[in-house]
This record gives structure tokens, C-alpha cells and sequence, in this order.
């Protein structure tokens, strides 16, 4: 053949093409087994968080397609479950990653933040303890917490997860409607993060996320309504818009519902966090006056709302102090943040106040839970 012809020419081509074909595909051979176990190595510590001792496999290539632009890893735990690692843009344009966990029977066992460049107390929440003790625990079909003053992050945050749940769904056979799940994530409201602890004197010292960062305020509740509010304070008061809360709060006495106060106009965040510390406070009272039943005999049969369910204890109380906390029960116990509060109450004993009652770590719920009971049977006694 003429080698200056073209027939020659198209024929070397090819012969070129498929050798070339073939000396990538044995390169990708070597190099892919290696760039996966690189990849695997670099989450390792993050994936064994989840799952201890586990045997890990990356699957990512497997599951992740066009369709789920939010997942950057899938890592299967042998006869234990799955690890997504995730990303999304959230209030801050650098973005988040974080990796959530799910076991073979459904139950997300693990969520914890890897990056994030978002506003210190407000976009970061979502990647704080408290924030991951209310993820874990749900199931796959479950919707992840919106955050008050944390809208746009958690949003972002639960857009990812809901991608995680609809691959893992699938691999599991679960029944998921990805599309109705997106919607219902977007259109979520917030969930405010407002709380008060009872001050045992029928005040509640209440926090909530305001718009500038936290408010603070000690409330009065007697009878079911709100007898005054005081000591308001937060970033928010300065800002021009929601000042007036700041200045004058005397539109705030005589509600029993949070309900029954009016916004104010362009100042719906601030309006919106004084709202929920008001109903933070009268939900607090009410769930004090009725935590404790007395059985006559110095002990009070107590109970509160946890972080799973309900809470029970028999609290005995002499002399205005707690003498025993026996019998503490709820779902709360094994869930492996609140256990040791089931394991040995006995640091509850002699206490006056919830105030001397130090919150275990990460327990959040459950400690305030155990804190109402025991305010509750210190009223109930006097």
C-alpha cells in the first residue's frame, strides 16, 4: 500500500487510535483502583465516626449520576449501612460540606459538619451538635430540621440530605418520593430555636435566634399569662427596624398566646423571635404546673416532654431540696447522648433550683426535660 495515499494514512490512524485506546485503558486500570483507595483514605477518619471498625467500599461511581450534583461520595459500610459525603451553597457563597450516616434498617446514625464558611451562630448552627442530635434519630423519609434565622442554610443543608435520601432509598427499596420531598423542604418554615429555663420563681430566663444573632429576655408567666417582660435584649435592638421591641414592651402583658401579637411592620424576623420566646415561656409554665402530680407521701410523679418522648421520674423532695430522683424513664434512654442521666441521677440530689443542675453535653433536650421535672416538684412541694 502507498503510504502517501490516503487509504494508508486512514488505516495508520486507526491502528494509532486503537493502541492508544488501549495503552489508556490499561493506565486507567492501574491508577482508577488507586485514585478510589486515595479518595477512600481521605474520609476515613470521618466515615469510622459513624461506623467504628467498619469495612468501608467507595461506591460512589455506582450511584452518584447527572441527577445528584449535591453528593460528592457514597462509601458502603459492610452489613452496616452507608455513608453520603454532601455539598451545597448556603448564605455564604464559599459553600458547606457535610456527611450524614444511615444503617440498613433506615435510621440516619450519623451527621457531621466537614466545612463551612457560614455566619458564626446563625448558618452554623447547622453544623453544630445540637443541630446534628435532632438529625440523628430520623429515618430516610424523614424531612431534616428548618432553623429560625438560618433559613437559607437549612434549606440548603436539607436539599442535600434529600438527595443522600433518595439514593439510599433506592438502594434499600424504600418507598421516597424525591420530588415531594424537595418540594416540602423548600417550602418548610423555620423552626424556632427559642427555649427558657425556669428560674423557679415563676420567671424564665428565654433565648431565641433573632436577626442580628441571639435575643434574651426574662419573662413573668402567672395564671396561664404573661405578666411581664424584661431585660430584652440582642443585636437586633439598633438596627432601625425592630428597635421599638427593645424600647417598650408593655404590649406583651397580658397574653396567653404568642398568637395574639401583632408584628411589626419590616421587622418580621425580630417580630417573629420575640413571638416564640413569649410561647417558649408559656409553654414552659404550663408544662411545669402539670409535670408533677404529689402522691402524698413527700414524692411527686413527674414528667416531661425529652428529646424522643416523654420522661418519667418519682421525685421525692424534703425541706425544699431534692432527696431522690428514682425510676427515670423515656426513649431518651440509649439513644447514647442523655444516657447517663438513666445510669445514675444521683447528682440531682440536694439541689433547690433546676439552676444547679449542669446540662450533659450534646443532651440538650433531654437535660431540659429532667430540669422541668425537677423545678415542677420543688413548686408541687411548697
Amino acid at each position: 500500500m502507498d503510504k502517501n495515499s490516503s487509504m494508508y494514512k486512514t488505516v495508520l490512524l486507526g491502528v494509532v487510535s486503537a493502541c492508544a485506546g488501549l495503552l489508556l485503558s490499561a493506565v486507567n486500570a492501574v491508577t482508577a483502583p488507586v485514585i478510589a483507595d486515595n479518595a477512600l483514605k481521605q474520609v476515613q477518619s470521618t466515615l469510622e465516626n459513624f461506623f467504628p471498625n467498619g469495612e468501608f467500599t467507595d461506591v460512589t461511581d455506582k450511584y452518584k449520576t447527572d441527577e445528584t450534583e449535591l453528593i460528592d461520595g457514597v462509601y458502603e459500610a459492610k452489613d452496616e449501612g452507608y455513608v453520603f459525603t454532601l455539598h451545597n451553597t448556603g448564605y455564604s457563597s464559599d459553600g458547606f460540606k457535610f456527611a450524614i450516616a444511615f444503617d440498613n434498617d433506615g435510621n440516619i446514625v450519623g451527621y457531621e459538619g466537614l466545612s463551612n464558611s457560614e455566619t458564626a451562630g446563625k448558618g452554623d448552627k447547622l453544623f453544630k451538635d445540637d443541630y446534628a442530635n435532632q438529625v440523628i434519630g430520623l429515618t430516610s423519609t424523614d424531612a431534616v430540621p428548618i432553623i429560625s434565622g438560618a433559613t437559607v442554610t437549612s434549606k440548603a443543608v436539607s436539599a442535600a440530605v434529600t438527595e443522600a435520601e433518595s439514593v439510599y432509598n433506592e438502594i434499600q427499596g424504600i418507598d421516597f418520593d424525591a420530588d415531594a420531598a424537595a418540594s416540602a423542604a423548600e417550602n418548610a418554615s423555620a423552626k424556632s430555636d427559642a427555649s427558657c429555663t425556669d428560674n423557679g420563681d415563676g420567671t424564665f430566663g428565654c433565648k431565641v435566634t433573632g436577626f442580628s444573632g441571639e435575643l434574651t429576655a426574662t419573662i413573668e408567666i402567672k395564671d396561664g399569662k404573661v405578666v411581664s417582660v424584661k431585660d430584652l435584649k440582642g443585636d437586633d435592638d439598633g438596627d432601625g427596624v425592630g428597635d421599638d421591641w427593645f424600647t417598650d414592651t408593655s404590649s406583651l402583658e397580658g397574653v396567653s398566646s404568642a398568637d395574639e401579637i401583632d408584628a411589626m411592620t419590616g421587622a418580621t424576623v425580630t417580630s417573629n423571635a420575640v413571638k416564640s420566646m413569649i410561647q417558649a415561656a408559656l409553654d414552659s409554665a404550663n408544662a411545669t404546673a402539670n409535670a408533677c402530680s404529689d402522691n402524698g407521701d413527700g414524692t411527686f410523679a413527674c414528667k416531661a416532654e425529652g428529646f424522643a418522648g416523654e420522661l418519667t421520674a418519682t421525685i421525692e423532695v424534703k425541706d425544699g431540696k431534692v432527696a431522690s430522683v428514682k425510676d427515670l424513664k423515656g426513649d431518651d434512654n440509649g439513644d447514647g447522648v442523655g444516657d447517663d442521666w438513666f445510669e445514675d441521677a444521683s447528682s440531682l440530689e440536694g439541689v433547690s433550683s433546676a439552676d444547679e443542675v449542669d446540662d450533659l453535653s450534646g443532651a440538650t433536650f433531654t437535660s431540659e426535660a429532667v430540669k422541668t421535672m425537677i423545678n415542677a416538684a420543688l413548686a408541687s412541694s411548697k
